[in-house]
């Protein structure tokens, strides 16, 4: 079974993922569990960055909260991935877990049961924790020190929010560096 998902995809997949004995992402940022509810022995690898965190788009109390929950945490700067594995099901796509991706963006992914598939994402995630820094306690104290500078990312197309976002995130990278 192979199904492509736009739009609310988290809401769509909602069944599937309070079924799953065990779940596994590799998902960029992450600022929202509304649907991925992840808890003991999950696995996600996220960018949990300076940058990430300082820009508001990984958010350190979230991932305090996942530690807290017994969910094994890692952090791979430059991270894009948006893949996740529950059950037996695979998604591949465009969503970050965040209210944005959420509520406001048209996403678009994949989801399969192919067995061929969910092996490599799962492989591709494993793979990941072992070039990855890991979540403790330590690293989530350091990142809640970081101020975050939320930058208006809106959706206003054609206009000049995409060079004002370069030059914002610009600006982050100095003040970190």
């Amino acid at each position: 079974m192979d199904r492509v998902l736009t739009d609310d995809v988290w809401s769509q997949i909602s069944k599937e993922l309070k079924s799953a004995k065990r779940r596994m992402a590799a998902v960029a940022y992450v600022t929202s569990q509304r649907y991925l509810k992840l808890v003991r022995n999950d696995v996600l690898v996220c960018d949990a960055s300076d940058i990430a965190i300082k820009s508001g788009q990984t958010s350190a109390r979230l991932l305090q909260s996942l530690l807290r929950r017994g969910v094994e945490v890692w952090s791979k700067p430059g991270l894009h991935s948006k893949v996740s594995v529950f059950g037996k099901y695979a998604l591949i796509g465009s969503s970050n877990l965040s209210a944005s991706s959420e509520d406001n963006l048209t996403e678009l992914s994949l989801l399969t049961d192919r067995g061929q598939v969910v092996s490599q994402v799962s492989a591709f995630v494993h793979g990941l924790r072992e070039v990855s820094d890991r979540v403790d306690r330590e690293f989530v104290h350091r990142i809640l020190a970081i101020p975050v500078i939320v930058v208006d990312r809106g959706s206003r197309r054609g206009t000049n929010a995409t060079r004002l976002r370069a030059d914002a995130y610009r600006i982050l990278r100095q003040t970190i560096t």
